[in-house]
């Protein structure tokens, strides 16, 4: 490691950039921990980060800090894309609000994803926590880049893949003969922020006339940022959901870290209303997207447009199948435009999906149902 030489054959190829010795450490242990990575060179700042690149042809991810000396993070984004569009850069953050917003913008300026560093902030629970996210991540970006350029990955020797196969015929579920949507329900993990930022640019003029709810895997102020840097992009106003707010059209309203978020009818002030759930996770999230499926279910019956866009796992299965058969329409994004084909793909071989999509096309196909029912 440092050095720039590798010697695992087809690994992800990952450079750590960070102030601290310390964490530089626990960063490169972790990864390289797993047999389909490999850490070949750790940089204390941006600066040396730039100067590496140019000995490192095979990189594929970057886990980078922001607070450094001499040449931060956010500096450091557009001049290392500018060497290597391709290299998918992490973004490392700890969890206070500041560290939030920097992070957002860092991953509006070029970063695909994020990490939380454990810390006395209260970050994750453990470091086995971080350790699991970040390999997660990593992984999950490293084959995305590598089906970009066509370059094989190595297998990691007596361990399962960390993502399900998805080989399995996929079956479309006919549409339901009668749907008129009253509420657009998105569940979104992995890759969720950058995939957001592009579905409201398609959304940008298109009067929809239901409002939007969106469960995004994310911890607590994180999702407070990410609801002010979409309602930058939208032209629509967006929230992060707060207990007792009234849910209107054309608004949206995105679940807060740390709680569920679901929906309550007020039927003598005929109005809804969130409703925020301190209840344990599901699925291992919180907040989680079947929660809030679920309770828009007694709401909105069978008038539920579900998305299901890219993330790991299976979040939002057991409550799509649930809508699906109560006359719901679903749609899952594609593999080839997710970062995880995890939770759309569970969707997908499930045979719940009436449609799947890629990213690009996920505003139009909303609008569609949306507009042709009005």
């Amino acid at each position: 490691m440092g050095n720039g030489v590798s010697h695992k054959d087809g690994s992800i190829k990952v450079m750590v950039v960070d102030d601290s010795a310390v964490a530089r450490g626990m960063i490169s242990r972790a990864l390289n921990v797993d047999d389909t990575i490999e850490v070949v060179e750790a940089c204390f700042n941006g600066a040396r980060a730039i100067e590496a690149i140019d000995r490192l042809p095979d990189l594929d991810v970057i886990v980078l800090d922001n607070e450094m000396p001499e040449m931060n993070g956010i500096t450091a984004i557009p001049k290392i894309l500018e060497k290597r569009p391709d290299v998918k850069i992490i973004i490392a953050s700890a969890l206070a609000l500041h560290d939030a917003e920097v992070t957002l913008t860092a991953m509006e300026r070029g970063a695909v994803d994020y990490v939380t560093k454990p810390g006395v902030t209260g970050g994750l629970a453990s470091t086995g926590d971080f350790a699991i996210e970040l390999v997660e991540k990593v992984k999950a970006w490293g084959i995305q880049k590598r089906k970009a350029t066509g370059k094989p990955l190595r297998q990691q020797e007596g361990k399962k893949s960390l993502f399900p196969n998805q080989d399995q015929k996929i079956v479309l579920r006919p549409p339901p003969r009668v749907f008129k949507p009253e509420v657009i329900a998105i569940g979104v993990s992995t890759g969720g922020p950058q995939a957001l930022f592009d579905l409201f640019e398609q959304l940008k003029g298109k009067k929809l006339g239901v409002p939007i709810m969106i469960t995004q895997h994310m911890p607590q102020n994180f999702t407070t940022i990410l609801a002010e840097h979409i309602g930058r992009i939208s032209d629509k106003p967006v929230f992060e959901g707060r207990d007792g707010m009234k849910v209107l059209p054309d608004n949206v309203y995105i679940a807060p870290g740390g709680f569920h978020m679901g929906i309550e009818a007020d039927y003598e002030k005929s109005l809804y209303k969130i409703r925020l759930l301190d209840t344990p996770p599901e699925n291992f999230c919180k907040p989680a997207a079947d929660v809030m499926f679920r309770s828009l279910l007694p709401v909105y019956k069978g008038n539920i447009l579900v998305v299901i866009m890219t993330g790991m796992g299976h979040d939002g299965l057991s409550e799509s199948i649930r809508i699906s058969d109560s006359g719901g329409y679903v749609i899952a994004q594609d593999e080839a435009s997710s970062v995880v084909w995890g939770m759309p793909g569970a969707v997908a071989t499930k045979g719940i999906a009436n449609a799947i999509k890629p990213l690009s096309e996920l505003g139009d196909a909303i609008y569609q149902l949306c507009d042709k029912n009005r």
